[in-house]
């Protein structure tokens, strides 16, 4: 709490020194604000580029087209830039800094000449000139990269520093040190919480709906709050206000398609978007290699305690028959409506699901009888959300976001794990391990958000957010755990963006949140601060205090891999985790060059995890879980570079990170490394284009992750007959997987027709066939353990065709 209230005073005593300093600005100095829209139809444009002439200063585009910014000089030129519309330059003078305008761009027939080739080129990776560790992707331009069956905005992001790139099995995002659910994902205002369709090979969003997405990895606003990582806004896309357009594509997993309307010209269009995998009706090479992936046979059997003669003695074989039957779904859809000028009104709606069937046969050898089981896994999740938005531009000084959205997110485990024997014993099935889980979260949440400026280098951001949380989880072993929880949590913000100067800037703000659930009110303040040493070169640096009420707490299964699931935070067993951020930046940009370099600090306190494991004495028995709370710390550097210009662009980088948990109840009070640790992990994305065709390759090496393995297995007999197997284990994640590294190409050919723009795609995944460890499967027999080494995708074709039609 001291820090919290030190780095409070810190913040506000910066921002008082930055208003009395900003008074003597020199008089040329302003601050101009205004909207980029379609001269047509006034569809703002997302992301518009807005550059000061002869000058590196530049900013984009919010969401709703919006933009603000301080300009050296009220003789400054402005010069907007967005692709597939003419340039336009704006000769400033005194009278911008006391009005909003709006700037009209008018589309372009012609074909995109270089310049604008090389501008769209700069849009596939994006760092924010304004905000501190913020990069923003336009989902349109990766398609150009390698992909498995699916243009996948998440996976794009994998390729950044600080984000792990080895996670092939799921697309959720581990951003500096953090899990997948540390992170806010917001699609149109909506609260995502599981991000992944198909066996975590692609992540929910349909690339067709999104317009613009924006990663903050840390140190990010007190308008976001209730998760300790990362915060990602995804914008998804307005239909034409004016034009019918529909376009889709397949793959060797699935299709799409989608359309936009235009209602009332001008004024009101419609939006739908549809995708389906179609591998439980076709079975394709890409489906194969997946299938392959869950079929893979245990040959070799590692005897483990044994005592000879005993139960466990002999020789052991296991096969195993997976024959996994899946597929996935998502409806997108968006209404925009103009009533006026001042106004915008949209309304979003998302719908998705999976279905896995991952059921399978055993057949069990011993030296004197033989014995057969099955396994029965039965998966669904998904997720609902709808939106609604109001936009106000008041007047050209104060605007308000209003939102107000509803989610839902199931997932149901049915799993059961039987056995028996035949030979010369009577045949018997017994059931030794059954895992019965079903977790849901409804949330329907409301934000009131204001922004309003103060004076020409100094903006205001204020307003509340409050939640109605409705989660559910039963979870079954060998006892039932039931967890139902309602809460609601009642926050308010408020930031000061400060131009002290034209190099020195200062984003400070406060957020207060009082949670029901545990009756407490937690102080969160935050600061970040960006100075321009020159005009090629600026430092930056954040800290803020974060807290999370929602957890997912990991199950521990050295059996069956981890598997997680959301509780509500409360004063008992599940408290409310919190995070403590310190980053600091340089970034050097030059002739269509950047180089950035970032170090972290994060403090993790009140982190979760279920385990089998016991504070002191001997293990516990296989269905015995505890959960147990720690903390823990994610330190690292990240360094990339980047060539943004030219036929020829892409990126390298590098992250060197630790992430080191101590849980004092678990592995003897001693700290270990996270599951998701990874020290090194390099990275290269390559694009060239040439003509009608674009060439992309994509490189990820990483060291290995950490893993725990059994020591020993061993069988008692309960008073009651039963037998319960207990395991004895090495220190938690004491070991190591092998390195990982995968190299991946794409060759696509862009068609452009009259009123088609079409484009025919070939990728591989996995070029060099490199065998990566996914986990560790350890299947106990008496006194004997079965350890069978489960990989990610070998090398893997795909082609797909995608169009758009107007």
């Amino acid at each position: 709490m001291k820090k919290s209230y030190l780095l409070f005073f810190f913040a506000f005593l910066l921002s008082g020194v930055a208003i009395l300093n900003a008074g003597p600005s020199p008089a040329k100095v302003m601050h101009i604000t205004g909207q980029v829209v379609d001269s047509l139809d006034n569809t703002p444009l997302f992301y518009a580029a807005i550059v000061i002439k002869g000058t590196n200063i530049a900013v984009f585009t919010r969401d709703n087209g919006s933009f603000d910014m301080a300009v050296p000089s009220d003789t400054s030129t402005l010069v907007i830039t967005y692709v597939g519309y003419r340039q336009k330059e704006i000769r400033l003078d005194r009278s911008y800094a006391d009005r909003w305008f709006k700037v009209k761009m008018s589309r372009t027939n012609r074909s995109l000449t270089e310049v604008i080739v090389v501008s769209e080129k700069e849009k596939i990776v994006r760092l924010s000139s304004d905000e501190v560790s913020s990069v923003m992707m336009s989902p349109k331009l990766i398609a150009k990269l390698p992909n498995l069956g699916e243009v996948d905005v998440m996976r794009s992001f994998q390729l950044l520093p600080g984000i792990s790139g080895t996670n092939e099995s799921s697309s959720g995002l581990y951003v500096r040190g953090g899990t997948p659910d540390q992170n806010l994902i917001l699609f149109d205002g909506m609260t995502i919480y599981h991000v992944d369709h198909f066996f975590g090979f692609f992540s929910a969003f349909n690339a067709n709906t999104i317009d613009d997405i924006e990663l903050l990895k840390g140190g990010f606003p007190a308008k976001y709050g209730g998760r300790l990582s990362s915060v990602m806004e995804v914008t998804g896309k307005p239909a034409d206000m004016n034009n019918f357009l529909t376009g889709g594509g397949i793959s060797l997993l699935s299709a799409n398609a989608y359309v936009e309307v235009p209602v009332v010209t001008n004024k009101l269009s419609f939006q739908l978007a549809a995708r389906r995998s179609y591998s439980d009706l076709i079975e394709t090479g890409l489906y194969s290699k997946i299938f392959d992936m869950y079929n893979q046979t245990s040959t070799t059997s590692t005897t483990i305690g044994g005592q000879g003669g005993g139960p466990g003695g002999g020789r052991f074989f296991q096969q195993q028959q997976v024959t996994p039957t899946f597929h996935f779904y998502d409806v997108n859809s968006k209404l925009t409506w103009k009533p006026s000028e001042k106004d915008d009104i949209f309304v979003s709606f998302y719908n998705g699901a999976d279905k896995l069937d991952q059921s399978r046969s055993l057949s069990l050898g011993f030296s004197r009888n033989g014995s057969e089981g099955s396994l029965k896994d039965l998966t669904n999740w998904g997720n609902t959300g709808v939106s609604s938005q109001w936009l106000r531009r008041w007047n050209e000084n104060f605007s308000s976001h209003l939102f107000l959205s509803y989610s839902d997110y199931f997932n149901i485990t049915d799993r059961e794990y039987t056995a028996g024997s035949s030979g010369t014993q009577t045949n018997q099935n017994q059931a030794y391990d059954n895992a019965n889980i079903s977790n849901h979260i409804k949330d329907i949440t409301f934000r009131f958000r204001n922004q309003e400026k103060l004076g020409n280098a100094n903006h205001l951001d204020f307003g509340t957010e409050i939640t109605r949380y409705d989660i559910k989880y039963s979870g079954m072993r060998t006892d039932t755990l039931t967890v139902n929880g309602q809460s609601l949590l009642s926050s308010f913000y408020l930031q000061d963006n400060i131009s002290v100067t034209q190099s020195f800037h200062i984003l400070a703000g406060y957020r207060g949140s009082w949670f029901e659930n545990t009756s407490g009110f937690y102080s969160e303040p935050r600061i970040s601060l960006i100075y321009n040493i020159t005009k090629e070169l600026k430092i930056e640096a954040a800290s803020g205090k974060y807290y999370q009420f929602v957890s997912c707490v990991t199950q521990e299964d050295i059996l069956q891999g981890n598997k997680d699931y959301w509780v509500l935070d409360n004063k008992t067993n599940v408290p409310v985790s919190s995070s403590g951020h310190f980053i600091t930046g340089l970034t050097y940009e030059k002739g269509g060059y950047l180089f950035n370099v970032e170090g972290y600090y994060k403090t993790l306190s009140n982190i979760l995890e279920e385990s089998r494991r016991a504070t002191s004495g001997p293990p516990g028995p296989a269905g015995s879980y505890n959960i147990f709370s720690g903390t823990g710390i994610a330190r690292g550097v990240e360094f990339m570079a980047q060539k943004k210009f030219g036929n020829t662009t892409g990126w390298i980088c590098y992250t060197l990170g630790s992430v080191i948990y101590n849980f004092p109840d678990l592995n003897y009070g001693k700290s270990f490394y996270a599951d998701q640790d990874q020290t090194h992990e390099v990275k290269a994305v390559v694009n060239q284009t040439v003509k009608k065709w674009d060439f992309a390759a994509t490189f990820v090496y990483a060291t290995g992750k950490p893993y725990t393995q059994p020591e020993s297995v061993y069988q008692l007999t309960m008073l009651d007959g039963s037998v319960e197997s207990y395991y004895h284990l090495n220190d938690k994640n004491g070991l190591r997987l092998p390195a990982y590294n995968r190299i991946d190409i794409a060759v696509t050919y862009n068609i452009k027709g009259q009123r088609v723009l079409s484009h025919i795609s070939v990728s591989v995944f996995n070029l060099l066939n490199h065998a990566n460890i996914w986990y560790k499967e350890f299947n106990p027999q008496g006194y004997t353990l079965n350890i069978t080494n489960v990989n990610y995708m070998g090398i893997t074709p795909n082609i797909s065709f995608s169009f758009d039609f107007k």
